[in-house]
C-alpha cells in the first residue's frame, strides 16, 4: 500500500480559529508547497513467487543507476542502461492518459510527473521505497518509482501490472496530491496534525470521501481507457491488472453516508470498505448524473474560500442538483447470487447460489466472466460497476468456459 505523509500541510492547515480568508491566503502563499511530502510504500513482486531477499530503495540509490531521461509533454522518465525504448514509450503513453483524464473528468494535475525506472535483478520478496516529492520554481514535480527488470516489457504492461506504481495507484496519488496542492488551485483541505506546545492539534476536515474517492475515480477512468485500447490477453498468466479497490459498489452499500465523516485519523482509517466506498460514490454520481456533471462539479468546486468537507459537500450537491448523503444511504448493490474474484484480465466465478439469477443464466464455478452487456470486466471493480449499471434488468454475459467464449442471458429480477 502506498502512503502519503502530508507533512507540509500540518503546519498551515485547518484551524477554525483562523479567519477562513486568512487561512486561504496563507495556504496559497505557502512556498513550501509539496517539497516536504515523502512517498513511502512496500510492494511484492508482480504476484509471482519470489526467491530473493527484501530490498530497500531510496531516490539516491535509484538515481545512481540512471543514465538518461526521455520527456513527452508533462511526463519525464529517467531510465537505467538498456531501458531507453521503454522510457520513450512510457513517457508518451502516460502523457496521453493524463491528458485524457484531464479532459474527460477535469482532473487537476501537477506541472510535471517524473518516473524513476528502478532496475531490480531477481525476484525479491518485497521492495520498500522512500521518494521525496519535489517542487521546482512554480511547477510542482511529482516523482514516483517504477520497477523494471525486463527491457522487452511493453509500456502498456508496465503501467497495468507494475509495482509499486501501476497505473491506477500512480494516477490516484497524482490527483490526490494535486487536489491539496497550494501551487495548484487547491480543491480540498487535507486533514492535518500539528504540535502546539505539549499538545498535538488534529484538524479533521472530513474531505477524505472527496480526495480519496475522486482520485480513485481518476485512476479507474485511466484504467478503463488503457484497457479499452490494449486489453491484456485473458490467458496470459499473472496479467491481472493491478486495481487497489476491488469492491467499490458493494462497499458503498455497507458504509452509506458514513463516508462523509471519514477522516485521516478515524479509527476506520485503514478500513478497506471506506476506501472502496469512496470510489463507489463517484461511480454512483457518474451513473446518476454522467461524466459531464462531474466535470461541471469539479469546475464549481474551485475557488471555495474554505474547502473543508462540509463546504465541498454543499457545493457538490448544488452543482449536481442532488443530495449525496441521501443517495449514499439509499444505495443498494444488486444481488445476482454470484461470487467472483479477479483472475487474469477477467473475473472468475467461485460460487453460484442455487435458484439465483446467476444460476438461471447458466453460470458455473470457474467460468471466467469477460463482459456484461459488452462492458469489459477486466477486474472486479469493473465487474461491480457493470453489475450496478444492469441492476435488476436482463443482461448479456460474455464468458470463457474451458477455453471457449460463449454468451449467456441473465434474466431480469422477478417482480
Amino acid at each position: 500500500m502506498v502512503g502519503l505523509a502530508l507533512i507540509a500541510a500540518a503546519g498551515i492547515g485547518g484551524c477554525r480559529a483562523i479567519e477562513k480568508a486568512e487561512w486561504r491566503k496563507r495556504y496559497l502563499e505557502a512556498d513550501r508547497g509539496l517539497s516536504n511530502i515523502t512517498l513511502t510504500g512496500e510492494m511484492s513482486w508482480k504476484q509471482s513467487r519470489p526467491d530473493g531477499p527484501d530490498i530497500e530503495l531510496d531516490e539516491a540509490s535509484i538515481e545512481a543507476r540512471i543514465i538518461g531521461s526521455m520527456e513527452n509533454g508533462r511526463v519525464e522518465v529517467r531510465y537505467p542502461n538498456g531501458h531507453q525504448k521503454q522510457a520513450e514509450q512510457l513517457a508518451q503513453l502516460l502523457d496521453q492518459l493524463l491528458a485524457y483524464i484531464q479532459e474527460e473528468i477535469s482532473a487537476p494535475l501537477p506541472g510535471k510527473v517524473r518516473l524513476l525506472l528502478c532496475l531490480v535483478e531477481g525476484r525479491p520478496r518485497s521492495i520498500r521505497f522512500s521518494i521525496d516529492l519535489e517542487a521546482e520554481g512554480e511547477q510542482d514535480v511529482f516523482t514516483f518509482p517504477m520497477v523494471v527488470d525486463d527491457p522487452n516489457e511493453t509500456a502498456e504492461a508496465m503501467l497495468l501490472h507494475n509495482g509499486p506504481m501501476p497505473l491506477y495507484i500512480l494516477v490516484h496519488e497524482l490527483v490526490e496530491l494535486a487536489l491539496v496542492s497550494p501551487k495548484i488551485e487547491p480543491v480540498a483541505l487535507p486533514d492535518a496534525q500539528a504540535p502546539i506546545g505539549p499538545f498535538r492539534y488534529t484538524s479533521r476536515n472530513h474531505t477524505r470521501w472527496f480526495r480519496d474517492g475522486y482520485a480513485s475515480y481518476a485512476g479507474f477512468t485511466a484504467m478503463q481507457k488503457q484497457l479499452s485500447e490494449s486489453a491484456p490477453s485473458p490467458s496470459a498468466e499473472g496479467q491481472t491488472p493491478a486495481m487497489l479497490h476491488p469492491t467499490p459498489c458493494s462497499s458503498l452499500a455497507k458504509v452509506g453516508s458514513r463516508i462523509f465523516r471519514w477522516d485521516q485519523y478515524d479509527p476506520d482509517d485503514w478500513n478497506a470498505d471506506y476506501y472502496n466506498a469512496t470510489l463507489g460514490m463517484f461511480l454512483l454520481i457518474e451513473k446518476e448524473h454522467g461524466r459531464a456533471a462531474i466535470r461541471r462539479m469539479m469546475r464549481d468546486l474551485k475557488g471555495l474560500d474554505f474547502p473543508d468537507g462540509e463546504a465541498i459537500l454543499d457545493a457538490a450537491n448544488e452543482s449536481l442538483g442532488a443530495d449525496l448523503k441521501r443517495l449514499a444511504d439509499d444505495y443498494t448493490f444488486p444481488d445476482w447470487g454470484l461470487t467472483c474474484v479477479s483472475d487474469n484480465a477477467a473475473v472468475r466465478v467461485v460460487n453460484v447460489e442455487p435458484g439465483s439469477r446467476a444460476d438461471a443464466a447458466g453460470l458455473q464455478e470457474n467460468d471466467r466472466l469477460l463482459a456484461i452487456n459488452h462492458r469489459p470486466t477486466h477486474v472486479k471493480a469493473f465487474y461491480e460497476a457493470a453489475v450496478d449499471r444492469v441492476r435488476h434488468d436482463p443482461a448479456e454475459l460474455t464468458i470463457e468456459r474451458d477455453g471457449e467464449r460463449i454468451t449467456l442471458d441473465l434474466p431480469a429480477d422477478p417482480p
